[in-house]
């Protein structure tokens, strides 16, 4: 029986950090997540100090409905679905 080697973290994680200003729109954060395939934002200020971590989750969450919306408009997938649309076209334009 071969013995596995623990994982380590460092093995596992990307260590390159893809920075974000904190004044940039929720469509520049969903595109950079989208186009450098991280999960993670570090947001930094001006002065390009750390300020915050903006996730891939984060933006999921703003933009997807809840299930209260989604019963108020019908209960359907294509409700949901719809609902999602325009909050993301809403969400598109506010900063991070």
């Amino acid at each position: 029986m071969s013995e596995t080697q623990p994982l380590r973290v460092k093995d596992a994680m990307v260590t390159r950090t893809i920075r974000i200003p904190h004044d940039a729109n929720m469509y520049r954060a969903a595109e950079v997540v989208a186009l450098s395939r991280v999960s993670d934002l570090m947001v930094v200020g001006d002065d390009d100090k750390f300020i915050g971590v903006l996730s891939e989750g984060d933006i999921l969450r703003a933009a997807l409905p809840d299930m209260d919306e989604i019963t108020a408009e019908g209960g359907s997938l294509d409700t949901a679905f719809g609902i999602f649309l325009k909050k993301g076209k809403d969400l598109s334009q506010l900063p991070i």
